[in-house]
């Protein structure tokens, strides 16, 4: 190889690297979230942050799965499903997760109290 080759190939390669962090810089994280809205009455489940119960689940659940929990907000009649064999791991089968969401469907509205799974 000639210097000139190897000029251009670095050149190219520090293109390359150049634009592949501009991409990575511009790409966001997700994280923890949810939809799910407690009743306004029921602030005194959050935690001292401000987060409600069901975005307290989100983190719960993402610990397992690189921080990405989603908690959806239930509609009427619905509830959340119990982890089974394919979903249960340390995030979603603990006590903390248990009662987390449970808080959660309890405080979303009348009705949903009685949607918490044993």
């Amino acid at each position: 190889m000639t210097a000139c080759t190897i000029s251009r190939s670095l050149r190219l390669l520090c293109l390359l690297a150049t634009a592949a962090l501009a991409a990575a810089r511009s790409v966001n994280k997700r994280g923890a979230q949810s939809e799910a809205l407690c009743r306004p009455e029921l602030g005194w489940a959050d935690n001292t942050e401000g987060f409600s119960p069901c975005l307290l689940t989100a983190f719960v659940w993402g610990a397992c799965f690189t921080g990405n929990g989603d908690v959806p907000a239930l509609i009427p009649g619905d509830h959340y499903d119990n982890p089974n064999s394919t979903t249960a791991n340390l995030c979603t089968c603990s006590w903390a997760a248990y009662n987390l969401i449970s808080a959660c469907t309890a405080c979303q509205g009348q009705g949903f109290d009685a949607s918490v799974q044993t």
